[in-house]
């Protein structure tokens, strides 16, 4: 190994070990840190690990200073492997991100520090993804817990992203220093190789993780929501259930006369009293819903009960009592506490819902009430029925005050007694709160009632009143996504492993032979025209088929060529070099064009704008515009510019398709070229005579056939769309002016100019069809509007003090159009207009009394915005009465001619039909006749 490259493996170790040891430290303490603030050991282990590297590191800079550059790149692996096998062992869930970056730490380090044992630095990078693997795969037999980072929710996964990355910007700052002053060509391709397919693989994963978690937590969302709306629209069937079942007990032949006798007389003898008990009890147990039945009086005493503690007691007091005089009625969920005489049974309390509807008599009073006793554990069930969400997942509900109404899945962390007790304590998580907060349905990334980080979708019961939430744990809902990017990374680190070792096998083939070739090259390059490479001293190489033996015999080509072309080097390179500004120039001016072009969406301005570009970015002597009519029969002249793009007047020139340059090259949909009748550019004076100047083209596409010092013409399509929709002419002096590769260029930029034009042309029509469409429905607003004005005596209302009048007249004449504020009666007024699609239907007036009264603008924003709302509504409402009298017009009329048509006799069918049409529509007097009536001049009546 040469000096240079020692030093530079130098500069490379000492860069590595000042990014490892500010990495270790910045680690360390964000662990010690974390000790402090949790208190849980396994950071103080991390921590441990991480010190432990430090120790490698010193080791590492120690054999730098002695020059044993492969022991000090060793040890500097050893402290990598150390450090992230330690937070691997006594982390939980960052191995998404440590071991990919650990990975290609390991690998990118070993290569830089350790050129020569890339086998050793392979079968490093793969044990420790081993290690990984393993650590993973036996977490349940380790003797220690490890510790979940996601318990640190978004904290722990920026912290583990942080350290990666800095690590991983500290490799990759190293790679590009060395890059830099590598100088043997191996060297570079193995390196660049290897960059490219990290490169690569970091990008994948990187995107991978992007994509899987964006994607996987809005699937994970939208599943959990459409499970909760599934459960919402349940549980609606359940209170219609609930519902049903109270009318069918009510509905019962036997029964409801009964039940009448006892809430009239509940003095009624014990065998109706047992009879209807038993009928209740019947209704009880077919019930899924109910736990048991309650009638009341009308003076809410119980006068029978399936349940015998409820017989007796007085609940007027009672909500679903109130609710159930009145219509069907389902109490909220109530938690009440046992009663005292039950304290120390192991009863807790209970979860309590009511549903009541009234019972009335046959003259349709109220009697009494009919309540059911609502089982709290059928909730339970449907919730937790084909739930779809997973090993994790629950539904579960809570009341307006975060106590729980439904069973749990899990066991919480604030009580671990039992089942008792979990099915009935406060929910105090966030997606609670927001439920019960917001009385509405959200997603949220949070905390569940056992500390474990879940993703849940949370809803409002407005017939409960209760929350729903419904969640699944982090870990499960993203276990997929982590599976599939653990995949993508493994792969990754593969294909880098692969092209690695296929990037030595290439290198060594290539630059074999190059250093030979440089060598005799350099020899060549020197001044030794006369030498050559002969197959007979490379015979390996020199006879292949690749680049390599190609690039030899041209070496052979070119010591024979300088010498003959060294003398004309400079002359054609000239000349190359003009051609290529030329061309450079050319496809500058035609983007020009086409930018300028698509930005003008008037048609005659953007053909008028393009023939001043073109003749000016291209140096010509005169360019036109020719455009098809509507009938494309004629070219019509539309634009003219002169030398340098100048604007000439516009002049009535037709064309018809086919004829002289213009027209062939429109009917063949390809360029044309042709020389002038007269020598030199067309001025202003002479361009009157420009109809008869059309000698015949050339058969070809990009073929010329004019003179050496003629002046050319040549005819582009404007090609948009497999459309042809004009062309443009172009003249200019000189074969050169216009050669094949010019009108390449022009003709690529007359096909940019006809999509612009193209495009201008649809603009302009759909602006017109929109206009008119507009148009066309303020006109039917106007008309319908003003019908239903008509039609209405009341022109408006007031509202003050004294209560709502009526008005008899619309707003005054010259209304404002916005809204606008003025003194009024000694006080502000604000007038804001009902526009509907920008035309006036009314006025609002708001009035602030007193000299100092004035309006804000948010108040003038907030009038503004009701207006609008009060416009919506009043059209809506004239909407569907417009739709009522027409359907009261279809009834009418089918009413009238299903009573004609009842009789087959046509006496009957004319009597039925004035009588109905008299009927119908009020009037005093309706008369048919039959027969052909008498032609001025001619026959009589038949």
């Amino acid at each position: 190994m040469g000096p240079e490259a020692v030093r530079e493996r130098q500069a490379t170790l000492r860069w590595l070990l000042v990014f490892g040891m500010t990495g270790a430290c910045l680690t360390a303490a964000f662990n010690l840190f974390f000790f402090v603030s949790i208190g849980a050991w396994q950071f103080l282990a991390v921590a441990g690990g991480l010190a432990l590297a430090l120790a490698c590191l010193v080791v590492a800079a120690i054999h730098r200073r002695r020059e044993r550059l492969d022991a000090a790149g060793a040890w500097v692996l050893a402290a990598a492997a150390v450090a992230f096998a330690s937070a691997e062992l006594f982390h939980q869930g960052v191995t998404l991100y440590l071991a990919p970056g650990a990975a290609l730490l390991l690998l990118v380090a070993g290569i830089l520090l350790l050129p020569r044992r890339f086998p050793q630095v392979a079968l490093l990078t793969a044990a420790y993804v081993g290690y990984a693997w393993f650590v993973n795969q036996m977490e349940a037999w380790l003797p220690f817990q490890r510790y979940d980072m996601q318990q640190l929710g978004d904290s722990g996964d920026v912290f583990a992203v942080f350290i990666v990355a800095f690590l991983l910007v500290g490799v990759a700052a190293g790679i590009v220093r060395s890059y830099r002053r590598i100088v043997a060509i191996r060297t570079r391709l193995a390196v660049s190789f290897v960059l490219v397919e990290m490169l690569t693989a970091v990008i994948i994963l990187v995107a991978a993780i992007a994509i899987v978690y964006q994607n996987g937590r809005e699937l994970v969302v939208n599943q959990l929501d459409s499970v909760a709306r599934i459960k919402e629209v349940e549980i609606g069937r359940w209170v219609r259930g609930l519902e049903e079942d109270l009318d069918l007990v009510l509905q019962e032949s036997q029964l409801t006369p009964r039940i009448l006798v006892l809430l009239q007389d509940p003095e009624t003898s014990e065998a109706q009293q047992y009879f209807t008990l038993t009928y209740l009890d019947q209704m009880v147990a077919r019930s899924e819903r109910l736990e048991s039945l309650l009638l009341l009086d009308a003076r809410g005493r119980v006068v029978l009960s399936t349940r015998p503690e409820d017989q007796g007691l007085n609940q007027v007091t009672e909500l679903y009592f109130q609710g159930g005089l009145d219509d069907f009625y389902l109490q909220p969920p109530i938690y009440r506490e046992a009663p005292a005489w039950q304290a120390g049974a192991g009863d807790e309390g209970e979860v309590v819902i009511m549903a009541a509807r009234p019972v009335v008599d046959l003259e349709g009073n109220v009697v009494g009430v009919l309540a059911g006793r609502v089982r709290t554990a059928s909730l339970t069930e449907m919730l937790g029925r084909q739930a779809w969400i997973g090993e994790t997942g629950e539904i579960y509900l809570v009341d307006g005050n975060g106590v729980l109404l439904t069973g749990l899945r899990f066991t919480p962390v604030a009580s671990a007694g039992g089942p008792e007790q979990r099915e009935h304590f406060v929910v105090d998580t966030e997606a609670a709160r927001l439920a019960l907060a917001r009385r509405g349905g959200g997603s949220i990334l949070y905390a569940d009632y056992r500390g474990e980080m879940a993703l849940g979708a949370y809803r409002w019961l407005p017939a409960l009143q209760a929350g729903m939430v419904a969640k699944q744990d982090r870990q499960e809902a993203f276990g997929f996504g982590v599976g599939l990017i653990l995949v993508i990374g493994l792969a990754g680190l593969i294909a880098v492993l692969l092209a690695i070792g296929i990037s030595l096998v290439v290198t060594r083939t290539i630059t074999g032979p190059l250093a030979q070739l440089t060598a005799r090259s350099s020899r060549i390059a020197s001044g030794d025209l006369g030498l050559a490479l002969d197959a007979q001293g490379s015979p390996d190489w020199l006879s292949r088929r690749d680049e390599i033996a190609t690039l030899a015999r041209a070496f052979n080509s070119m010591s024979s060529q300088v010498r003959d072309l060294i003398g004309t080097l400079e002359a054609r390179v000239a000349e190359r070099t003009r051609e290529l500004e030329r061309r450079s120039t050319y496809l500058e001016a035609s983007a020009e064009v086409g930018r300028a072009a698509s930005s003008i969406l008037n048609p005659d301005e953007l053909v008028r704008e393009v023939v001043g570009l073109i003749g000016q970015e291209f140096d010509l002597d005169s360019t036109e515009v020719y455009l098809l009519d509507e009938h494309s029969e004629w070219i019509v002249l539309h634009a003219t510019a002169g030398p340098g793009g100048q604007a000439l007047p516009s002049r009535d020139l037709r064309l018809r398709v086919g004829e002289g340059t213009v027209g062939r090259a429109i009917l063949d949909a390809r360029w044309e070229v042709s020389r002038q009748a007269e020598p030199g550019a067309p001025g202003p004076d002479d361009l009157e005579e420009a109809e008869e100047q059309q000698p015949g083209s050339l058969a070809g596409e990009g073929q010329q056939d004019a003179g050496p010092e003629q002046p050319l013409e040549a005819a582009l399509p404007l090609r948009s769309r497999g459309q042809v929709l004009g062309a443009i002419v172009v003249r200019a002096g000189g074969p050169q002016a216009l050669d094949d590769d010019t009108l390449v260029v022009l003709q690529a930029m007359a096909d940019q100019v006809a999509v612009a034009l193209d495009n201008a042309r649809l603009y302009v029509a759909s602006q017109r069809a929109a206009e008119a469409e507009r148009r066309a429905h303020g006109e039917i607003d106007r008309q319908a509007w003003a019908a239903m004005i008509r039609a209405r005596p009341v022109r408006g209302y007031r509202c003050d003090a004294g209560g709502v009048l009526s008005l008899a007249e619309g707003p005054a004449p010259g209304s404002p159009l916005r809204v606008q504020v003025e003194d009024d009666r000694g006080g502000r007024t604000a007038s804001v207009p009902l526009l509907l699609r920008e035309e006036p239907i009314g006025l609002l007036r708001f009035h602030k009394a007193g000299s100092d009264a004035h309006w804000t603008e948010d108040e003038l924003n907030l009038l503004a915005r009701l207006a609008e709302e009060l416009v919506q509504a009043l059209e809506s409402v004239r909407l569907y009465q417009d739709v009522q009298r027409g359907a009261a017009r279809d009834r009418l009329i089918a009413g009238v001619t299903g009573r004609m048509r009842e009789s087959l006799q046509v006496d009957s069918v004319l009597q039925s039909a004035v009588q109905e049409m008299r009927r119908a529509l009020s009037l005093s007097e309706v008369e048919v006749r039959i027969g052909k009536a008498p032609m001025p001049g001619g026959e009589g009546q038949h």
